[in-house]
């Protein structure tokens, strides 16, 4: 419903605006009410946030862990995993390769920590080429060649 000003004038009328009508007052209970739903949502959405960064990052670990063992032929370990993906950056802490070895004997290679970057090779194939490796504490066992895990792929 609107309501018009009276003027004085004829021409006014051409002019004129309507009024708006005062809204009702809401009530404390429905404020709170509606500050409750809100509060909830958002505390719904930073929860979803935190469990899908723990749970990719976790992903993350299993698929990089799988395919080293696939390129090595052996078992691998990983403590840590972290990344910066605008600088593609890696960070592996506690990377242990197992070969042959019994349990209680050396890895075939551990490295307490190991940093690489990388750079793609090209916009339009999935290859990727390591700009720059870093490795901390690196221990190989010294007989190599009897604890060699079985590598699945020929070099060629």
């Amino acid at each position: 419903m609107l309501i018009f000003r009276r003027s004085r004038k004829p021409s006014d009328l051409k002019t004129a605006k309507p009024l708006k009508l005062p809204k009702k007052p809401r009530s404390r209970r429905a404020k709170r009410i509606r500050r409750t739903i809100w509060a909830i949502v958002l505390l719904a959405i930073v929860a979803l946030g935190f469990y899908v960064r723990a749970t990719f990052s976790e992903r993350i670990r299993n698929h990089v862990i799988t395919e080293l063992e696939l390129v090595t032929g052996g078992k691998v370990e990983i403590d840590s995993l972290s990344w910066k993906l605008s600088k593609l950056e890696f960070d592996l802490h506690g990377l242990t390769v197992h070969g042959k070895e019994h349990a209680g004997q050396a890895p075939f290679i551990h490295a307490d920590h190991m940093f690489l970057q990388v750079r793609f090779s090209s916009l339009f194939s999935r290859a990727i080429r390591l700009q720059y490796v870093a490795i901390d504490c690196c221990s190989m066992k010294r007989s190599c060649h009897l604890n060699l895990p079985r590598t699945v792929w020929a070099p060629r």
